[in-house]
């Protein structure tokens, strides 16, 4: 009785594990985030949820700031370019961005990536890494 208890408590133990999914880390979501799969090649890094990317020297492009915890979580919503799904937009609680000097209460980014995959990599960066800011409508 002993070995058979052992065994089922194993058996589940382990497939436990190999259930379990991986959350993706911040690396991860913010490079998918900025480049999409490949659609973008800025080089990014972040720090206290203050993202910062820089487009390739090929660019017209300027360097872009967001404080990500001023982005209204409320306000997402897709960007199309020619009738397809490109990237996001939001609106900011205060100003959010900076790029090429200039202040902007709103964040625009076009990645490539579908909306349904922007919103659930957005989704994974507010509930785990950054608070984003939340309002009441």
């Amino acid at each position: 009785m002993k070995k058979f208890f052992i065994l089922v408590l194993f058996s589940l133990l382990f497939s436990i594990q190999n259930t379990s999914a991986v959350s993706p880390s911040l690396d991860e979501t913010i490079e998918f985030l900025v480049n999409g799969n490949g659609y973008s090649k800025y080089t990014w890094f972040i720090k206290d949820c203050n993202l910062t990317y820089i487009p390739p020297p090929t660019s017209i492009r300027d360097k872009q700031t967001i404080d990500l915890n001023k982005v209204d979580l409320n306000s997402f919503k897709t960007l199309t370019f020619n009738g397809r799904e490109k990237g996001f937009e939001a609106g900011c609680i205060g100003v959010c961005r900076i790029d090429g000097g200039k202040e902007r209460d709103f964040w625009v980014l076009f990645n490539g990536a579908s909306w349904k995959r922007n919103k659930k990599a957005l989704t994974h960066l507010f509930s785990n890494f950054c608070s984003g800011a939340k309002t009441a409508f």
